[in-house]
């Protein structure tokens, strides 16, 4: 089934990505803020050792707890799944039954998958979504079933064990 559309994050690096997908099949890219990162208030732009010293409490809060951990300034996981399931319902109300690219983030996608799965916001560190992974979801009606998850060109992502630990945020 031919792409209909291709969706991106705002952010620069969704875009560029989206628009490696959609060029060679004449599409043009649609932003859809809804598609954004978590929003990591105080962390944005903080490397990681800065966080681990400055939020070190925080910090350990969400690697064990993120379903019930606010980031300073930021947004819950609550928050991040409402804004990208509506950002989803907005995309398949446009385009019910095509194939559509949506290029995203590891967070908002993670929501996306967790609530395909009917799984709880605590599984969140359960998902790993390496950068330019490839998840394929099917709709029929109300139902949603992961096809792929996480598929990349690049064979299995190393040792899941542990949540991926970003040099920025």
């Amino acid at each position: 089934m031919p792409l209909r559309a291709v969706y991106a994050s705002p952010l620069s690096r969704a875009r560029e990505t989206a628009v490696v997908v959609a060029e060679p099949r004449g599409l043009s890219v649609v932003v859809h803020d809804g598609l954004r990162e978590i929003g990591v208030g105080e962390w944005e732009g903080l490397l990681v050792n800065e966080i681990e010293q400055r939020y070190a409490q925080v910090l350990r809060e969400w690697w064990d707890r993120p379903h019930l951990t606010r980031i300073p300034g930021g947004e819950t996981l609550d928050e991040l799944r409402e804004r990208g399931m509506r950002a989803v319902g907005e995309i398949r109300t446009c385009f019910p039954d095509d194939a559509v690219a949506v290029v995203a983030h590891g967070g908002v996608n993670k929501t996306i998958l967790l609530t395909a799965l009917g799984a709880p916001l605590s599984s969140y560190w359960r998902i790993r979504q390496a950068n330019t992974c490839v998840n394929v979801l099917e709709y029929d009606g109300d139902h949603t079933r992961v096809v792929i998850l996480n598929a990349t060109a690049r064979g299995p992502v190393n040792g899941a064990e542990s949540p991926p630990s970003p040099e920025t945020w």
